[in-house]
């Protein structure tokens, strides 16, 4: 059990670790972390303060803003491999409210949710799609006998069918 008078910082025994580990190279060190998920320590060594090479573009400020989860401090999200289809969740584990993110059709990258769209987390991309208020489908272009209308995604499916449509606004 750590004293919290003596030793002030958190998880100071890794810490300790990770200092020995890299004191010991006699030319160079290579520290390899997980972008989505960075260590207290990597974090830390990728300060302005420190002068490191990174040599990963995963780390740059770009990437990391792209996978930055928008709910909570600590948190990236990292892509889940679902048994129907692949999305986001944050690192953090399930106290986020982000729950999970859509994939990003265009550029694979997280997309999160609004009230009314998906709107990509990659500034470059910039892709957005129409959601269901109701069921949160994906919503598409239909064109009916009224003219063009949206309509949810769910509309054909058998045991959970949604039939929500909205008028498409001029200009749309």
């Amino acid at each position: 059990m750590r004293n919290s008078y003596l030793d002030p910082y958190p998880h100071s025994e890794e810490r300790r670790l990770l200092y020995v580990g890299i004191t010991r190279a006699r030319k160079k060190v290579y520290i390899i972390a997980n972008p989505t998920a960075p260590s207290d320590f990597v974090t830390e060594l990728l300060s302005p303060k420190y002068k490191i090479n990174v040599v990963s573009k995963a780390f740059s400020e770009e990437s990391k803003k792209k996978f930055k989860c928008p709910y909570c401090t600590d948190g990236y999200l990292r892509l889940v491999k679902g048994p129907y289809s692949d999305f986001y969740a944050c690192s953090t584990g399930f106290g986020c409210p982000v729950g999970k993110a859509r994939v990003c059709e265009k550029c694979y990258s997280p997309s999160i949710d609004t009230r009314n769209e998906s709107v990509c987390n990659n500034s470059l991309c910039g892709c957005k799609i129409k959601i269901c208020p109701e069921c949160g489908r994906p919503m598409k272009i239909r064109n009916g006998q009224y003219g063009d209308f949206w309509g949810c995604t769910g509309y054909g499916i058998k045991d959970d069918q949604c039939k929500v449509t909205i008028k498409v606004k001029a200009g749309l």
